[in-house]
């Protein structure tokens, strides 16, 4: 699936995502002239050739409580708990240009939000969005190293990946990664994950906390990134919920802490999140990507 990728990928990419300097990637504040003209330079690192086409997937089959949702031509099993509706529409492109933030680059998409999600007041909207992954790859370099190194996870079936590659990029950098999974789904692979993403030295909390996915079609066409709230009896109610033994004693033992909750969170019971992960991991397995997603 993903050979096509990584014909430009090399082992020096994943070295970078894995050093410590990633999280400034992440706070990138503008494009300069000079990222500008870099850009411009690699706008065919990946190769356009598109590949042979793949056998057309069986639907899956919905479980009980939830419906098969058909928008244009992407189709998934929809837990009637998860949220009371969905919102689709086709968002336009937002081009890289000098001094704009990093974060608002995005090629043309499709994008479904979940409205009134059964977690309200989150930081996150929950939404899952379908890029071109071509496209994407060559607006920046950043964007093209993450799917490059997604690529080459999905392959070797890392289980030690020091930082998951998000897409869109945001304006913050990851604090705790946990439970990462590969997954599959109807026409292609992915793989998510529970993270939160900070600006500041705060609190793993049930705000901004959220199940994270990041997958490539088969036929390498689209990338989709899935971002889906999450809380946990065990966390803070939000962001402003003053940890035990006060703000000192926790900006002193911050690693410790970040450690400790990412441990808790690991060997948690998956029913012990809202929403389940098993619902959320079944809702991605029955996702399907048809060819024609953007019209």
């Amino acid at each position: 699936m993903i050979k096509g990728v990584n014909k430009i990928i090399t082992i020096l990419m994943i070295l970078t995502l894995a050093a410590c300097s990633m999280p400034a990637q992440e706070l990138a504040t503008q494009v300069t002239e000079e990222q500008l003209t870099k850009t411009n330079e690699t706008a065919t690192v990946l190769d356009p050739t598109p590949n042979q086409e793949t056998e057309e997937p069986q639907a899956a089959q919905c479980p009980e409580g939830s419906t098969e949702i058909r928008a244009y031509s992407v189709s998934f099993c929809f837990d009637t708990d998860l949220a009371q509706g969905l919102w689709q529409e086709i968002v336009p492109a937002t081009p890289i240009q000098e001094n704009m933030a990093l974060w608002d680059v995005m090629p043309e998409h499709f994008m479904i939000t979940f409205t009134n999600y059964i977690l309200p007041d989150t930081f996150h909207p929950a939404v899952m969005r379908i890029f071109p992954l071509q496209e994407f790859a060559t607006m920046f370099p950043i964007a093209g190293e993450k799917i490059g190194a997604l690529s080459i996870y999905l392959e070797s079936q890392e289980s030690d990946v020091p930082y998951a590659p998000l897409l869109p990029l945001f304006n913050a950098a990851q604090v705790i990664q946990v439970d990462l999974t590969y997954l599959s789904f109807q026409n292609g692979q992915g793989m998510r994950w529970i993270t939160q993403y900070s600006q500041d030295s705060g609190t793993i909390n049930n705000q901004e906390l959220f199940y994270a996915f990041m997958g490539i079609t088969d036929d390498e066409q689209y990338l989709i990134s899935a971002i889906l709230p999450l809380s946990h009896t065990s966390l803070s109610a939000d962001m402003f919920s003053e940890p035990e033994g006060g703000w000192e004693n926790f900006d002193a033992n911050i690693d410790q802490y970040y450690t400790q909750v990412e441990q808790d969170l690991s060997v948690a019971s998956p029913d012990s999140f809202s929403p389940s992960l098993e619902v959320l991991d079944a809702m991605i397995a029955s996702l399907e990507v048809g060819p024609d997603v953007l019209p």
